[in-house]
């Protein structure tokens, strides 16, 4: 694989698992992301630009492809039977811009720039969730345009839970990663951070797709064996008793 297309990708991989979350236009309160929305479909075209002319198209067989296929084409033929088919572009809009920077990351990233990216995405995830548990004791909250909160920097307390959803097996991943008693005493600290902030938004349906993660999370341990210390047994305890303690903080 040619470095240069892959640097481009990690970096371009970089810039989204950051700027994507924290966008934001003051005035922008209603349940939609568009600013977010624009960073994500300017940086699918970018990357598939990028894919084309530097990657020269390169494909890795992969058989995630196959599924994100069908939901995709679910969520186009689901606008023919909506109730405002206009309205209903916004979603396959956004998760058409999903797919391509999806397949633009599958296609260009390395073992090392994956796990590069992910890491920075999973540091945003934490810093997302402590200014989100901020909110839920008012502190900062006309900070963000929000329809619900707290939902930190994601509009609503059930977009929150939803990127929670995806993020808090990712950073629990990062955690089993590290090997230093400082590293695993950090990330162990995010992840009850992320865990606090779920409670937080209160969205029962988001604990299902927790669930689905986590189910995909142990079908991952199982076939990427990663090391258990005792440091990371501890570290979980304290995690979870970090969480629970923020999240029975009254709510403002």
């Amino acid at each position: 694989m040619d470095r240069s297309f892959t640097r481009s990708v990690q970096v371009l991989g970089l810039a989204g698992v950051v700027l994507i979350p924290i966008a934001h236009l003051d005035g922008v309160g209603r349940f939609v992301l568009l600013p977010q929305v624009l960073v994500l479909q300017v940086l699918g075209l970018v990357g598939v630009g990028i894919w084309i002319f530097q990657g020269k198209a390169a494909w890795k067989p992969s058989p995630l492809v196959f599924p994100a296929l069908v939901f995709l084409l679910a969520d186009v033929l689901s606008v023919f039977q909506s109730v405002n088919p206009v309205a209903s572009l916004l979603p396959v809009a956004t998760h058409i811009a999903g797919f391509l920077f999806f397949l633009l990351l599958l296609n260009g990233l390395d073992r090392a720039g994956f796990e590069t990216v992910v890491r920075a995405a999973c540091a945003v995830a934490v810093a997302i969730s402590a200014f989100g548990l901020m909110q839920s004791v008012g502190i900062g909250t006309q900070w963000v345009p929000s329809g619900g909160l707290p939902s930190s920097t994601l509009g609503h307390r059930n977009l929150a839970a939803a990127y929670l959803v995806g993020f808090l097996p990712l950073t629990l991943w990062v955690w089993m990663t590290k090997k230093t008693l400082f590293a695993i005493g950090l990330w162990g600290v995010g992840v009850g951070l992320e865990g606090a902030f779920l409670l937080a938004t209160r969205s029962r349906g988001a604990w299902v797709g927790l669930g689905c993660a986590f189910l995909i999370f142990l079908c991952l341990y199982r076939r990427f064996y990663v090391h258990w210390t005792s440091s990371h047994g501890i570290t979980l305890i304290a995690a979870c008793v970090l969480g629970l303690g923020i999240s029975i903080v009254p709510a403002e």
